[in-house]
């Protein structure tokens, strides 16, 4: 294929379908799993992808398997064994909130004897819907909306979620208790930082006052009295914390797939058409209108001085963008 401006278009939607193909389940699921139980193999997840994941996993499973996964709307497949609940994203319903809760209680069943199968990818933390206990769902939502409005990195978003959740921040790992817990995850944040691919349900955190002290103030943000309340009563400050030792963490937590996966995918097939391709970066994070100038004058570098790289060429570049939403808009992802 070679790279002429009639047909641009089309060859960039053929980069990007690959891209897309190199990052899903069927072809990016390990094959080396973790011994069978002697009890059960239960799996659970959550995230636009998590349906397809599990039928990718219990593709490559010799074993019976029961469990529950919840997806976004129109991303159910059927898998062998494995209830798939579609619920609301970005913005959770009542049906991410029943399912959420059925997650908790096949958590809470598992023994040392069973094995726990986590998969998790993007979406996981709007689809997990477990307000901590003295949290009104609507207080957090409240809280969740005011910042993805006011521009927050999706790392403060989950830093800030997981402190009003009993699922997020380790709580999912907490309520398997004993049973030998796997985490597989598709990351679709910037870093691949576990902690934040769905606020981290499998990986003990704790966040503390200091911190939310400071995301609030940076955002301007004023929670409702009840969540203020709530914090003061359950965070430690940041010594506290630093004094701490973590009680749980999961037995494995593998990242099968990320932005790099499918910018190198789109990178190897630009260079068997002859095209200079050149990853600038899989960890942009910031405002869009930044970013969209930067990228500009980068484009414009190249045209006018060949720099970094000769027309003509390809330039790939990942991460996630923020903008800040006037207060008329429309609220967006808020997350449970």
């Amino acid at each position: 294929m070679t790279l002429t401006p009639t047909d641009a278009p089309a060859f960039l939607r053929t980069l990007f379908d690959h891209a897309v193909a190199a990052a899903h389940p069927m072809n990016c699921f390990p094959d080396d799993l973790p011994p069978p139980p002697i009890g059960r193999t239960i799996v659970l997840g959550a995230g636009k992808a998590a349906a397809s994941m599990a039928r990718a996993f219990v593709d490559r499973w010799a074993h019976p398997c029961m469990g529950l996964v919840i997806c976004r709307y129109g991303h159910s497949v059927e898998v062998d064994g494995i209830e798939v609940i579609e619920a609301g994203h970005p913005n959770p319903d009542a049906t991410g909130i029943s399912a959420t809760q059925k997650i908790l209680q096949l958590a809470a069943s598992a023994t040392i004897n069973d094995l726990v199968i986590v998969l998790m990818s993007g979406g996981a933390s709007s689809l997990l819907v477990a307000p901590a206990e003295g949290v009104a769902l609507a207080d957090k939502r409240q809280v969740i909306t005011d910042l993805m409005k006011s521009g927050a990195s999706i790392s403060e978003l989950n830093a800030i979620r997981t402190t009003l959740s009993k699922i997020k921040g380790g709580g999912l790992a907490r309520a398997c208790g004993a049973a030998p817990t796997w985490t597989y995850i598709i990351s679709d944040v910037p870093g691949d930082d576990p902690q934040i691919v769905g606020s981290g349900p499998t990986i003990e955190r704790q966040v503390s006052r200091n911190t939310i002290d400071v995301i609030m103030n940076r955002y301007h943000i004023r929670p409702p009295p009840e969540v203020i309340q709530f914090w003061n009563t359950t965070v430690a400050s940041q010594d506290q914390i630093s004094r701490e030792v973590t009680q749980h963490s999961p037995d494995n937590i593998i990242i099968i797939a990320n932005a790099m996966t499918s910018l190198l995918a789109a990178k190897s097939l630009a260079e068997k058409s002859g095209i200079l391709t050149l990853i600038i970066g899989d960890r942009f994070e910031g405002q869009s209108v930044a970013l969209g100038r930067t990228m500009a004058e980068m484009a414009t570098s190249i045209i006018t001085s060949g720099h970094p790289c000769p027309p003509p060429c390809l330039l790939l570049s990942g991460g996630e963008t923020v903008t800040r939403i006037s207060a008329s808009a429309p609220a967006g992802a808020c997350g449970g």
